[in-house]
């Protein structure tokens, strides 16, 4: 009974905490401040929250020299049929005072296609462009908010999903985030995970991937599995 209870707070939280809004669901619709919502993920006592997948890699951060900052709209060009979306840092503000609230643990999934270009169907080329997310995990560390973990890109491995990244290009894009959270994140004990690919295995891919970034850059390998179904 137990268990059932909490697969079912579960999914609650699963559909009404998304950190971005749709076309379909404006961010207005989403109650952060509903205490069902906070009684949910208390729950569990110390809930691991990933905020990432389908869009992640399409959400740009409202910090720096970005702007303006505009939703979703649909697209059909886009990837998943969306256009590039904002997050406001009003928005993660509130999503942080929740997170801190209810004892939540973060795991951030970061834009790992910004800066590239879309070569042919899923494939996706060129250098990832830190700047925007060096910039958000900045505000981020300036708001003492806590991330347990820094997740590198949604389902780019392999044969992809939307899109796919070649291995030896994440690869060295890692090597470049890792140097990131290295940078911002002084003291050593205090420096997040960094998680990757957050996607489906595929045997050359990941060789390839360590073959490049060595060892000690990706501190643990993110896996998706959809035995139950796609988002289970």
């Amino acid at each position: 009974m137990e268990l059932r209870l909490r697969l079912l707070l579960l999914a609650l939280i699963c559909l009404h905490a998304p950190r971005w809004a749709s076309a379909q669901q404006p961010e207005e619709a989403t109650d952060l401040d509903h205490p069902f919502l906070a009684e949910a993920i208390q729950a569990f006592d110390h809930l691991r929250i990933r905020l990432g997948g389908s869009l992640q890699d399409r959400v740009v951060y409202d910090v720096g020299t970005e702007s303006p900052c505009s939703p979703f709209t649909n697209v059909s060009n886009g990837l998943f049929g969306f256009s590039v979306g904002c997050l406001g840092m009003d928005r993660w503000d509130k999503l942080n005072d929740l997170f801190q609230r209810t004892g939540a643990i973060v795991t951030f999934g970061v834009n790992a296609l910004y800066g590239r270009y879309n070569v042919r169907r899923s494939i996706w080329a060129g250098k990832w462009n830190s700047t925007n997310a060096y910039d958000f995990i900045k505000y981020t560390i300036s708001k003492g908010y806590p991330v347990s973990s820094w997740e590198f890109g949604n389902e780019l491995s392999g044969h992809g999903i939307g899109a796919k990244v070649d291995a030896k290009l994440y690869g060295k894009d890692v090597i470049e985030f890792k140097s990131i959270l290295r940078q911002l994140y002084k003291a050593p004990l205090s420096q997040p995970l960094l998680l990757g690919p957050g996607g489906f295995f595929d045997q050359q891919w990941y060789s390839q991937l360590f073959e490049t970034s060595g060892h000690g850059v990706v501190n643990a390998l993110s896996h998706h599995v959809y035995n139950h179904g796609g988002g289970m």
